[in-house]
């Protein structure tokens, strides 16, 4: 597969609602203003770790009528842990200049890269979070402007941001800085509310099968009870892995726009607890996807388990989200994320509880929250205000009990009318955390799996068209693969044309195009490049149908293998002799088997297919080498999706030939 773009680069191959996440996510993080940020003149040295003892970063905001105060000392801070006066060892005010253009920006090359960046406490990290649930179109489209306000104002050059909403899982957030992909997205799609919408309207298989067990209930509850259930259980689950995600990011503070209208979080729904749909009824036996047999999924596509509609029934009408709702901002606290939100419903005359809520996530986690106004703009420069600059202190922590406890940091300042927010406070080492600290450990690079799965970026949920890339003996091979959505469009029902235009730097150029059968989603082009032809290519690809046209860019690599090339993948139904489609979106359901093809380069001595989770450890026993038919040089594996969890995956082969040893790595992503 082709070398990981840059996230923004990435961003660009999406579309709605994932391409606008992802610029999202990289607004999320990328979105807190960190820019040129210069430490004065009188700032002293770092200070130097010591053996045995905590150091503590504490990002402190003393403001004035809501300015933050220039020109303070380090004498002019007290800072108290637990009640215990503390030290200041470190000390640098840091202010953002705002608003660089983006080619100053540069944006990380990975995930794992950009993590990194964003665990630097002089960087600062914001998310724009999009409630779908709780924003209408209207509200959605208001949403664009002072969205977009905030970041240019607030951005720096080493601001960090990215975007998220409930329907990506969190794994997915990555950190970027050129704004100009979120500002396309946000001015293109900007219909992503959904209050205002039928909660009928299904979205995702789990809403098709809570859909069915809706029609089994017979209730005098208007609506769809269950999904909308569903919808504030998907919600909080969330944002509560977002708090995680940011808190074990780093301890310096992270910012949250949230966008919404808000909300009432509700208690438990009694009315539901008890309701029956099975009449006590045995889960049924039958066959689910992929052909296995299972309980709890009959032979009909979405036909119910009545049992499995009594479970989630049960589970979502026990939730108590206003529990819910108070632990999470007692996790933001404890993890130093604050909450800005944005209530894009306009003026309202008089106050209400949803209001409240926006008002109650800001008041809690030392956020401000912009509600009841039609002022949006305005209400995001007083955001960015805010955040225009701070102070950077850190002391080493008096108390060297190791005990994981959570200590309280209270910062004053020796100065009349200041309001102090600043580091909450943090949870001390254990004693497993310092024995591990303690022990010599080399720094931590982005591994190849880190960069296969970095890769994975591009999958994103509305994306029209999606390309992928190898370098081949006989050329470069780009798959091509439109989005189900677009496919069933009328204009490309019969079919269309693939061009593909690859480019090098020093000129050189080659295209080809094929044609996409009536019926299909997908297609291979094969540009005539040698194999052995240096240099990155950048490959334009236009498919297009009647008077639809789609465009996505990809970079290719030449290969420098010896014994194995790069990977082709496939998608088929579970049946080997179900036809092999070309696979450019690596996001496959349980009910598909993938198939990936090396090219044999040399003799080789063994060839070894193992399955590798996230974090690069071998799944069960290495995966079988399938023969083709095609060529005598080709390793092939198949691997049926049925037994996967949902997550990211790397399929790992490893070839040798007496000393020489080559690793080929290709990540996928299984979905409901």
């Amino acid at each position: 597969m082709q070398n990981p773009m840059p996230i923004a680069g990435r961003c660009r191959l999406l579309a709605w609602p994932l391409a606008a996440v992802c610029a999202a996510l990289v607004v999320v993080l990328h979105a807190w203003p960190i820019a040129a940020q210069q430490p004065t003149p009188q700032a002293p040295a770092p200070p130097v770790f010591r053996a045995g003892t905590t150091f503590v970063s504490v990002d402190v905001y003393p403001r004035r009528d809501g300015q933050v105060i220039e020109g303070l000392a380090p004498g002019d801070f007290q800072v108290f842990e637990d009640g215990v006066p503390q030290t200041v060892e470190g000390f640098q005010f840091i202010r953002i200049d705002p608003n660089p253009p983006d080619n100053e920006r540069r944006d990380p090359n990975t995930k794992a890269d950009s993590d990194r960046q964003a665990a630097d406490p002089r960087n600062r990290i914001f998310v724009v979070y999009l409630d779908l649930k709780h924003t209408t179109v209207a509200g959605a489209h208001y949403a664009r402007q002072p969205v977009l306000e905030f970041l240019t104002r607030t951005i720096g050059a080493n601001d960090l941001f990215g975007v998220l909403t409930a329907e990506v899982p969190i794994g997915q957030l990555v950190f970027g800085r050129q704004t100009t992909t979120l500002a396309a997205e946000l001015e293109k799609y900007w219909p992503w509310g959904q209050l205002d919408r039928s909660s009928n309207e299904v979205r995702t298989p789990l809403e098709q099968r809570l859909a069915v067990c809706e029609a089994y209930l017979s209730l005098d509850t208007p609506g769809a009870p269950l999904i909308d259930l569903s919808r504030d259980d998907l919600l909080m689950t969330s944002l509560e892995h977002l708090i995680i995600r940011l808190g074990d990011l780093r301890d310096e503070r992270k910012n949250v726009l949230f966008v919404s209208e808000g909300w009432v979080p509700r208690g438990p729904r009694p009315e539901l607890v008890n309701t029956s749909v099975s009449g006590g009824d045995r889960p049924a036996v039958g066959v689910g996807p992929g052909g296995r047999i299972g309980i709890g999924q009959s032979m009909q596509p979405y036909a119910q388990d009545r049992a499995w509609c009594d479970s989630e029934i049960r589970r979502l009408a026990g939730i108590d989200f206003d529990m819910r709702f108070r632990q999470l901002l007692t996790s933001a606290q404890q993890a130093n994320v604050s909450f800005y939100p944005i209530d894009v419903g306009g003026l309202r005359t008089t106050r209400t509880k949803a209001t409240d809520t926006l008002m109650t996530m800001a008041d809690n986690t030392d956020g401000m929250a912009v509600v009841s106004t039609n002022d949006l703009v305005g209400g995001a420069r007083r955001v960015s205000d805010d955040l225009s600059a701070f102070y950077l202190l850190g002391y080493y922590s008096t108390n060297a009990a190791a005990n994981g406890r959570f200590r309280k940091i209270e910062v004053k300042v020796n100065q009349p009318g200041v309001r102090v927010s600043a580091r909450p406070g943090y949870l001390a080492p254990t004693p497993a955390m310092v024995a591990a600290a303690s022990a010599p450990r080399a720094v931590a690079e982005p591994s190849a799996v880190d960069d296969a799965l970095a890769t994975l970026a591009a999958a994103r949920t509305g994306a029209e068209l999606f390309v992928s890339g190898a370098a081949m003996p006989d050329g470069l091979h780009v798959a091509v693969e439109l989005a189900a959505a677009t496919a069933s469009r009328a204009a490309w029902r019969e079919g269309g044309t693939v061009q593909a235009v690859a480019t090098r730097s020093d000129g050189a150029s080659a295209s080809a195009a094929v044609d996409m059968a009536a019926g299909a989603r997908s297609a291979v082009v094969t540009i005539p490049v040698p194999d052995a032809a240096p240099g990155v290519w950048q490959v334009v690809v236009q498919a297009t149908a009647q008077d639809e046209r789609l465009e996505q860019r990809l970079e290719i690599a030449a290969s420098a293998a010896r014994l194995i090339g790069q990977s082709i993948g496939w998608r088929a139904a579970p049946s080997p002799r179900a036809p092999l489609r070309p696979l450019a979106d690596p996001r496959l359901t349980r009910a598909e088997r993938l198939h990936v093809e090396w090219p044999v380069l040399a003799p080789v001595e063994s060839r070894v297919a193992r399955l590798l989770d996230r974090t690069g450890g071998p799944l069960g026993q290495p995966l079988p080498i399938a023969t083709t038919t095609s060529s005598p040089d080709v390793v092939a594996v198949d691997l049926p999706m049925a037994s996967l969890p949902e997550g990211d995956y790397v399929i790992e082969l490893v070839a040798t030939a007496g000393s020489e040893s080559e690793r080929r790595l290709l990540a996928f992503r299984v979905v409901r």
